[in-house]
């Protein structure tokens, strides 16, 4: 933890250097840089001037947050990579923002770019869906793979294989995979399959104790949305949609979206989410765009409604949200949960 705690304030101190380095290039002298994830952030005047991190995308919810916290005008952020998808993001924040590419100390404004769709999956991908769903698992595309949920937790998944098929790997988790792939050599794949999607069914359930209880609850969240539409007001089945970009562990919660058609024919981006995300605002409004809604829908836990509104209201955007119960939580006395 020490080692862990010493990176984190070299980063920190890295960061602050960076700030005061390239803010004078914009005529500004703020004062002790305050700390956001993956950067740094300062004030001069009504000027907020913030450094993000190399392709760190979900930050720029952090700088408004911050800036928000006295009279802010404008806010320009520097970035070293990934300064196209940071330009597209900050045209949905309230208060006005311009994002640059630095290299070294010459920046330079960076250019939007559209919402990079989501990866086509082949055939061979594909092919999975029936077998996790016989297995007891939702087939779930997630930007390049097939994955199996299991109450919004993955069990399984595909990866293209290096001799160019798809090679299926089973397990929650990066180690839990690693350790399947040695273990289940010349074992039948569908009983693994419905082996791990019972074991895991049996941890996602109200008041678990297990460790795998208290992770992906967003994606939890959701499996409740798509498995009871009426949660959410709809009344047709709607279609899980892959995240914006690909995830490699269980334990990044980003929100979990669906695509539904409302009862007038539109399309009705429902987002599943929980806790405190300060980047709530940015990501909607990129799902929005890259699935072409005519409505977004929140749904979040009642007790996370004051921080996803806190959250919310970073950006331009059309969100109704929806409160929800906890489907991980304990029953109640009166059996209500």
């Amino acid at each position: 933890m020490r080692d862990a705690e010493q990176r984190s304030a070299q980063r920190q101190r890295l960061a602050g250097a960076r700030l005061r380095a390239l803010s004078g290039a914009f005529g500004l002298h703020p004062g002790d840089p305050g700390v956001i994830p993956h950067g740094a952030v300062g004030r001069d005047g009504t000027t907020v001037f913030a450094v993000i991190d190399t392709d760190h995308v979900r930050s720029l919810g952090a700088v408004a947050l911050w800036a928000g916290r006295a009279p802010t005008e404008r806010i320009i952020v520097c970035t070293d990579a990934a300064g196209s998808e940071l330009a597209r993001r900050a045209g949905s924040l309230v208060l006005p923002a311009e994002v640059h590419t630095h290299v070294g100390a010459d920046t330079t404004p960076a250019e939007p770019l559209p919402v990079d769709p989501a990866p086509v999956l082949s055939d061979e991908h594909l092919a999975w869906g029936d077998r996790f769903a016989a297995a007891g698992a939702r087939p779930v595309d997630d930007h390049g793979r097939l994955v199996a949920e299991v109450v919004g937790l993955e069990m399984a998944r595909t990866e293209p294989d290096p001799a160019g098929g798809v090679a299926i790997e089973v397990g929650v988790g990066r180690a839990d995979r690693e350790i399947h792939g040695m273990l289940d050599v010349g074992v039948d794949v569908d009983r693994v399959l419905s082996d791990t999607a019972a074991l895991v069914a049996g941890f996602r359930v109200p008041g678990g104790m297990h460790p795998l209880h208290r992770v992906a609850r967003a994606r939890w969240l959701r499996s409740v949305v798509l498995d009871d539409p009426a949660v959410v007001g709809m009344d047709s089945p709607g279609i899980p949609l892959p995240p914006l970009r690909s995830v490699d562990t269980v334990l990044v919660d980003e929100p979990a979206a669906a695509l539904f058609t409302g009862g007038d024919g539109s399309r009705v981006l429902v987002a599943a989410t929980v806790g405190f995300d300060p980047d709530l605002g940015p990501e909607l409004a990129d799902l929005a765009e890259r699935s072409l809604a005519d409505r977004v829908l929140v749904a979040a836990p009642s007790r996370d409604v004051a921080l996803v509104q806190r959250s919310l209201a970073t950006v331009e955007l059309d969100v109704e949200l929806i409160e929800t119960a906890e489907p991980w939580a304990a029953p109640s006395a009166d059996g209500d949960r």
